[in-house]
């Protein structure tokens, strides 16, 4: 079902955006997973993860998506290319821009070392995990009479 909407995207020029709020605590976060099943950007929350609290959101997204002429980007702020009494020109390349704007180094340092952290452990250790409470839940509800999960 999710390629039918990719594909709707595509043939309508549309840009796909995908919210890994909390799946990005346990899954892999694959970007290009072929020619028609990819992300634009995405979204993560690294407060949910652990040791996550402080830490400022994720967004991981394309270059393409900000060289496009899809939109108009109209980079103002604190980064300043050169400045004359009449005209203001602003830095262009939008990571330099992002971060001349960045609010916490810190929390933001942080925010690696907790994603650092989840690669560690890496994904399959997790998906084990959760497989062998699932087992040890049914196992044991499979041996009460007030319920029937078989």
């Amino acid at each position: 079902m999710l390629i039918v909407f990719q594909n709707l995207f595509i043939i309508y020029d549309g840009w796909i955006f995908w919210n890994y709020a909390t799946a990005a605590l346990y899954v892999k976060i694959d970007m290009n997973l072929s020619e028609i099943a990819y992300k634009d950007a995405v979204f993560i929350s690294m407060y949910k993860f652990v040791d996550g609290p402080l830490t400022p959101g994720i967004l991981i997204a394309k270059k393409k998506n900000f060289l496009s002429m899809k939109f108009r980007l109209i980079l103002q702020g604190s980064t300043v290319e050169f400045v004359t009494r009449t005209h203001i020109e602003y830095v262009k390349d939008i990571e330099i821009h992002e971060e001349g704007v960045t609010a916490n180094m810190l929390d933001v340092i942080r925010a690696g070392l907790v994603f650092h952290l989840k690669e560690s452990v890496r994904c399959h250790t997790l998906e084990a995990r959760e497989d062998a409470l699932v087992a040890k839940i049914f196992r044991k509800f499979s041996k009460s009479s007030k319920t029937n999960y078989t």
